[in-house]
């Protein structure tokens, strides 16, 4: 993209002061400091209202790379170039390009727009332009693209959120399956156990009781063998006295 950039033969009716601020900015642009080109130009299109001088201030923010401050300096300059349309030409075409650099690429096919209605034999301009429109429909092209990749993208999500939340309430099911199970087995083992418990203590009750009838039907046995013994004790003692007294009256 060409860029325009104003001789000092805009300045011959300048005052001494301004001509010379004017001069060392011209040093400086083809030096290459832009900034310094840019900080003199601006100075001196202040005090002088100077469009020439706005616009060539621009064009040094242009070379800066400094796109935004080349606007404002084109803007100032387009609003002293009223009657100037060979001028006007010259910085709506820096414009477009700035607002190119920008990727505004709507804004820059307006401004080149502009400069082919002060020159429709501008073949930089219609050239340019061109640019323009075939980047800004490559960018909503690929601003498309990537919104449907962000909508896929975020359909994705939503869909992976889902098989996630399905998989937590899965998990969730069977963390408290597991838990009821356990606790089931839980519970039918401490009943197993205290049935264990239940059936060894009446076994052992029912052991005791057999137990206890055993010692009484043998203290019954123990009382009646007593009882027997004392009977033919008491027989045989009678069958003594019997015998003794017999044994008397013989005598």
């Amino acid at each position: 993209m060409t860029q325009y950039i104003l001789g000092i033969a805009f300045f011959t009716f300048c005052s001494s002061l301004s001509w010379f601020e004017v001069q060392k900015a011209e040093k400086n642009y083809k030096a290459g400091n832009f900034a310094q080109a840019k900080n003199l130009y601006a100075t001196t299109a202040e005090s002088q209202k100077s469009a020439e001088n706005w616009y060539n201030a621009g064009t040094s923010a242009y070379q800066e790379k400094q796109y935004d401050q080349a606007l404002t300096a084109f803007d100032n300059a387009l609003g002293l170039a009223q009657d100037n349309r060979l001028l006007q030409e010259k910085i709506y075409y820096n414009k477009a390009n700035s607002f190119f650099k920008l990727e505004n690429y709507q804004e820059a096919i307006d401004t080149y727009k502009q400069v082919l209605e002060r020159n429709k034999n501008n073949k930089e301009a219609a050239h340019n332009m061109k640019l323009a429109e075939d980047m800004l429909k490559k960018k909503q092209e690929q601003d498309k693209k990537e919104e449907e990749n962000k909508d896929q993208q975020d359909q994705n999500k939503d869909q992976d959120k889902d098989k996630q939340d399905q998989k937590n309430k899965e998990n969730k099911q069977d963390k408290n399956k597991k838990e009821q199970e356990e606790k089931q087995q839980d519970k039918q083992e401490k009943q197993e156990e205290k049935n264990k418990e239940d059936t060894a203590e009446q076994e052992q009750k029912k052991a005791s009781a057999g137990l206890d009838k055993q010692e009484e039907q043998l203290l019954k046995e123990v009382a009646d063998s007593d009882k027997e013994t004392a009977k033919n004790m008491l027989k045989q003692n009678l069958n003594q006295t019997m015998s003794k007294s017999h044994d008397y009256k013989n005598w």
